[in-house]
């Protein structure tokens, strides 16, 4: 049986978890590095394994040619997936 605590505090969790993430996505989008570079800043906010300062640091090393949707998708994909709790927001 569920009580409704139990289904407050799930809810209170989510939108905590849906707050974070928007403030992550925000923070690398509006990043200085992502000005031109909005297709990479997108695709690096995906990777919610990146923490928003991994992600911007990857922004700021990217080469340059990363100007078609494939070239982006390519280049993100290669980055190691990031399993340590320390690089997670």
């Amino acid at each position: 049986m569920i009580f409704e605590d139990d289904l407050t505090e799930s809810a209170d969790e989510v939108l905590a978890r849906q707050a974070r993430s928007e403030a992550r996505r925000d923070a690398v989008l509006n990043a200085p590095e992502a000005a031109d570079r909005g297709l990479l800043a997108f695709a690096l906010a995906l990777r919610l394994d990146l923490s928003a300062e991994h992600a911007v640091l990857y922004l700021r090393e990217a080469p340059a040619g990363l100007n078609t949707a494939s070239r982006v998708a390519a280049w993100v994909e290669a980055i190691p997936l990031q399993t340590s709790t320390e690089t997670r927001q």
